[in-house]
């Protein structure tokens, strides 16, 4: 059997007769730009910010590649760590209606500014009085005297404040209580009345959670039956019926809540 012959790469001498292949010329046409129509941006309706976003969601009417800054509408309301005028619970017709708390504000005991207030007219007319301002020894020691307190406004209605801050004022500070409601409800086992001079005994602090626009009275009651101070809760003011407790030589504390206040005085 033949065996094939082997194969040898060709050598420069074979490949030298060989031409070079060639590879034809061949015209490729450059494009004409200016044939090109390039759309023109939409128009947006007035009012309408690019991308079909209003005007004025985003500041100024957005420009392509800008990051438009966002625009924070200023809303009217109270002070954070204050009440709402307008949001109560219970029926203000009875007045047992009570602020609620705003509690955006971690602080949520901060005093409130207030204006200068009118005072008794005298032979000139009204004069201003300074708001009252509250003492934060006062505070500080209606908080840890043991003492009697009469708190008006306190029902068994689970929904309300007085109710937990009851609780706080009896077992951690340890004060005696007693719940003043329209209808006398028992709360914690203590028993409740109708008005302050219906309590037997000595009363040292009268607490109101009640209507700013009722609490002058409740003040007036405080006065009549001896107390030694009234103390008005978170949004409940009344800059008249203040001087008034003042004036018969009662400690004041107003637009505050004693739970908060402990808390401020474990933490200073």
């Amino acid at each position: 059997m033949t065996e094939p012959a082997a194969q040898h790469e060709p050598s420069e001498a074979d490949l030298a007769g060989v031409p070079d292949a060639e590879i034809p010329d061949v015209d490729i046409p450059e494009p004409d730009i200016a044939d090109v129509e390039i759309p023109a941006a939409p128009e947006e309706a007035p009012g309408v910010a690019v991308g079909g976003v209003p005007a004025g969601l985003f500041g100024e009417t957005a420009r392509p590649g800008e990051i438009p800054e966002p625009v924070v509408p200023e809303v009217e309301g109270p002070p954070l760590g204050t009440t709402d005028p307008q949001l109560h619970t219970g029926d203000p017709a009875l007045g047992t209606s009570e602020p609620v708390l705003n509690v955006g504000d971690p602080v949520l005991s901060e005093p409130v500014l207030r204006e200068p207030v009118l005072g008794g007219a005298g032979t000139d007319g009204p004069e201003l009085r300074a708001p009252h301002i509250n003492d934060p020894d006062t505070i500080r020691r209606l908080l840890t005297t043991p003492a009697r307190w009469a708190i008006v406004g306190l029902s068994n209605n689970p929904m309300r404040a007085a109710v937990g801050v009851a609780r706080i004022v009896r077992d951690e500070l340890g004060m005696d209580i007693v719940p003043v409601s329209l209808k006398g409800d028992t709360v914690h086992g203590e028993r409740g009345y109708t008005r302050l001079d219906q309590i037997p005994g000595t009363i040292d602090v009268v607490d109101c959670f009640v209507n700013s626009t009722k609490v002058g009275a409740i003040v007036d009651q405080a006065i009549e039956i001896g107390a030694k101070a009234v103390w008005l809760q978170v949004g409940v003011i009344d800059e008249d019926a203040a001087a008034r407790a003042k004036a018969a030589g009662l400690d004041v504390v107003m637009d505050a809540c004693p739970a908060i206040e402990r808390r401020n005085i474990l933490f200073e």
